[in-house]
């Protein structure tokens, strides 16, 4: 897995192996009002596939952000950070 950072635009990379199955496309998007967001998308009847939680940032400004997974009408995966 590799981090790109352009300004604030990070892009992830990864190389997928025979060890973990791709489970469509995913990308990420960062909220300036996380809770607002979430609370939202579930009232609008947006699956969630990973509830809220707080990860591992990858970056120093990401410490304590809050993420959340999101199942898009075609199976691609929405993440939410902040």
């Amino acid at each position: 897995m590799v981090y790109l950072q352009l300004g604030d635009t990070v892009l992830e990379l990864e190389q997928w192996t025979s060890d973990k199955e791709n489970k469509g496309y995913h990308f990420c998007l960062i909220s300036d009002d996380f809770d607002g967001d979430y609370a939202r998308l579930v009232a609008a009847g947006v699956p969630v596939e990973k509830e809220p939680h707080i990860p591992s940032p990858r970056t120093p400004q990401e410490t304590g952000w809050k993420r959340v997974v999101f199942k898009g009408p075609d199976g691609e995966l929405i993440e939410f950070r902040g």
